[in-house]
């Protein structure tokens, strides 16, 4: 059985994210990888781990083409 639970989360800007975060009194773990892109943010007493990544910027055609795919 898995001991542990990861979700991906896509954030704007890393360093107000951990900001946030940090001032409402949760805590950070290192991680391999750049620290400026990507954190690991840790939730509960089963430590479940929110990785934050920096969210990539897309142009406005591939947005358009991805919400006629899906009817967004």
């Amino acid at each position: 059985m898995t001991n542990e639970f990861w979700i991906n989360l896509p954030v704007k800007d890393i360093g107000r994210s951990k900001e946030f975060y940090s001032g409402i009194g949760f805590s950070f773990k290192s991680t391999p990888g750049n620290p400026e892109e990507s954190a690991c943010l840790v939730l509960g007493s089963k430590k479940i781990s929110v990785m934050l990544f920096q969210e990539k910027h897309r142009s406005e055609e591939h947005t358009s083409e991805l919400q006629s795919q899906f009817r967004i």
